[in-house]
């Protein structure tokens, strides 16, 4: 039971270096490399950024559940960014600007 629970801890931990990461990674290169983000990536943002926030309280107060409550989130995430990535890298998908 012990290795379970050390395990579940590990993962809500790794869940949240990804979001720290992913954050200051983001911030890096609009604030410090000025490179300006398009629609897709703001829509990214505003569904990435309280990840930080809300797997560091998760992880504070032991809440294993956290997955239930992100789980939409990261879908629609993961939605956005494989659409982001196939209008750049796909020549099926046509390019349009939401800007």
């Amino acid at each position: 039971m012990n290795n379970t629970k050390r395990s579940v801890e590990n993962l809500l931990f790794a869940a949240w270096a990804a979001s720290i990461i992913a954050m200051f990674g983001s911030l890096y290169f609009s604030e410090i490399k000025q490179y300006e983000p398009c629609a897709l990536c703001w829509y990214q943002r505003i569904i990435m950024y309280p990840f930080t926030i809300i797997s560091g309280i998760a992880i504070i107060r032991k809440d294993y559940w956290i997955s239930f409550y992100t789980m939409i989130s990261s879908a629609i995430g993961a939605f956005i960014s494989t659409y982001h990535y196939l209008i750049q890298k796909d020549s099926f998908f046509p390019d349009h600007t939401l800007a």
